[in-house]
């Protein structure tokens, strides 16, 4: 964490060159300095706005699957992890379903079934179905 904040302050730091240096050669290294330090601000900027990759931020709103269920109360495998579940609003779910994570109380995650999801990216966009055995059945002309 220090190492960011270093570079941040990079150009404030650089100052001390115009003390030191003429400035016909503290300003070039001053530029570099500066270049340096504006790129990993942006990295850094652009390396927060990606989605969450661990926790239970990651796990609202992805797909588990159904190892065992009993009433409303039931088993799901989600990323190799077991997790026990609740359906909400009492929806019928069975072994082998998918389902969708709602939210999270402890180590206790609520459920709905899905019976159809659009594929999405990992940031949200629609992805294109690929074509159906009748569509690949039927020839397609360039026009």
């Amino acid at each position: 964490m220090i190492w960011m904040m270093i570079i941040m302050f990079l150009p404030v730091l650089g100052l001390g060159l115009f003390l030191i240096l003429p400035l016909w050669s503290a300003l070039p290294l001053y530029l570099i300095l500066f270049a340096i330090s504006g790129s990993c601000h942006w990295l850094m900027m652009r390396s927060m706005q990606l989605p969450p990759q661990l926790g239970h931020e990651k796990m609202i709103g992805s797909v588990a699957t159904v190892l065992n269920w009993t009433g409303d109360r039931g088993q799901v495998i989600w990323n190799g992890e077991i997790w026990r579940e609740v359906a909400r609003h009492g929806a019928a779910v069975a072994s082998g379903d998918k389902v969708v994570i709602e939210g999270l109380s402890g180590l206790t995650a609520f459920v709905k079934p899905i019976k159809h999801r659009p594929l999405v990216s990992r940031y949200g966009q629609l992805c294109r179905r690929a074509q159906t055995t009748r569509d690949a059945k039927e020839p397609r002309y360039l026009q």
